[in-house]
């Protein structure tokens, strides 16, 4: 994890494989360099920064989890499945 978006930027820490991170924008190439980057933050201690999800020559080093869906669009969580159900928040 990068302080900034550039490949030389300086290094927060690195990652370990297995280690989630959630996305915090899309990913952008870098037409220079050709490696894609994405604004992330840890899942586990909350560091965020810039992560290479792939390198210029087609490596990759993230790829997408499942486990999460993003929200597009402002809508209610509710107690229960049925929307009738209590609102828990906005």
């Amino acid at each position: 994890i990068a302080q900034g978006s550039g490949i030389d930027s300086k290094g927060l820490r690195r990652l370990e494989e297995g280690e989630h991170v959630q996305a915090l924008d899309c990913p952008r190439k870098d037409a220079a360099s050709g490696i894609t980057r994405v604004r992330c933050r840890a899942v586990n201690d909350d560091v965020e920064g810039f992560v290479s999800v792939s390198g210029n020559k087609g490596t990759m080093f993230l790829e997408p989890c499942s486990k999460y869906l993003a929200c597009v669009k402002e809508t209610v969580v509710t107690s229960e499945l049925d929307v009738s159900s209590e609102t828990i928040r906005k």
